[in-house]
């Protein structure tokens, strides 16, 4: 179903030409049953499979629109990797905060509490936390409430000061 799509679409493309290229090599790629590494073909092919004829102007969008995506997805895993860090220089904040609010409301603060003041993603909070407690800045138990100050904290006491 696919080759016959494809074969129609090479029918009204010069075979010659950049586009009509592609479509010979993707038809070529689906009768060997090899793997399809080349990103146009793959497009090509994803198209044809979704009933879309794959004009020169479709592939193009498509492969387009696919590198945006993943720009995007580099942009955000970049950024979050820098906010995890800070995130996690920040944990002599981080634990004096939550000191602090547990002696001005009497009970321990949620983790999206935390993430609010600090102004961490939902996406993030959670590495950021669990990499506070990891290192004895911030310990917690498994029920809700129970994030506090950790043995360390006290540590980094000193580091507040100096700031």
């Amino acid at each position: 179903m696919v080759q016959q799509s494809l074969a129609r679409a090479l029918v009204q493309t010069p075979a010659s030409s950049t586009h009509g290229k592609l479509l010979k090599s993707s038809i070529q790629a689906i009768a060997s049953r090899q793997k399809i590494t080349d990103p146009a073909v793959r497009t090509v092919i994803w198209l044809s499979e979704r009933g879309i004829t794959p004009t020169a102007g479709a592939v193009s969008g498509h492969l387009s629109s696919q590198a945006i995506k993943r720009s995007g997805q580099k942009f955000r895993a970049k950024s979050n990797a820098e906010s995890i860090a800070l995130g996690v220089e920040q944990g002599a904040h981080v634990a004096a905060w939550v000191a602090s609010y547990i002696a001005e409301f009497d009970k321990c603060p949620l983790w999206s509490e935390v993430a609010q003041q600090f102004g961490w993603s939902r996406e993030i909070r959670g590495i950021i936390i669990h990499r506070l407690i990891r290192d004895s800045v911030l310990v917690s138990a498994t029920k809700v409430r129970s994030l506090r100050p950790g043995p360390r904290a006290a540590s980094l006491a000193p580091v507040l000061a100096s700031a």
